[in-house]
């Protein structure tokens, strides 16, 4: 009977620990802020089918509730352009995957200088947001163009 009962007191107080003890030691998946700002390179193929690049190109975004909002800031399409704008696609969809977001959409009418830019359409979107870098696959009013920084 002592032995049941010595028994029973031992397993009541290893049990608990062999159960924490089987948890994994992998570490927790590292996500982008929900918010943030990176700085990479912009890259557009004109409709004469000339390449346009600018470096050190800020990009903004903000994630919220399955979708960020992504802001070019100072980007031109031409070096003939008189002037840079910031450019906001907004909407975009993303979805959580490992190690960030995977990021799409068809069609979005961007915004600049405080209204939308229908000329400048943004289609078949595709990307990534990670912790180190945001990457962008666009047409742009119909001009393939990329964003890439980080990764």
């Amino acid at each position: 009977m002592k032995t049941n009962k010595l028994f029973a007191l031992l397993a009541a107080v290893l049990l608990p620990l062999a159960v924490v003890s089987c948890g994994t030691d992998e570490p927790d998946e590292i996500l982008p802020d929900p918010t943030g700002e990176l700085v990479g390179s912009f890259s557009i193929v004109n409709s004469y089918g000339s390449t346009f690049s600018m470096d050190a190109i800020k990009a903004g975004y903000e994630i919220a509730e399955g979708t960020v909002d992504i802001t070019l800031y100072e980007i031109s399409f031409s070096p003939r352009m008189p002037m840079t704008l910031d450019m906001t696609i907004p909407g975009v969809k993303c979805s959580k995957v490992s190690g960030g977001y995977s990021l799409s959409a068809d069609s979005i009418t961007p915004t600049a200088l405080g209204k939308p830019f229908p000329n400048y359409m943004v289609t078949g979107l595709s990307g990534s947001l990670t912790d180190t870098g945001l990457t962008l696959k666009m047409d742009i009013g119909g001009c393939p163009s990329t964003y890439s920084s980080g990764n």
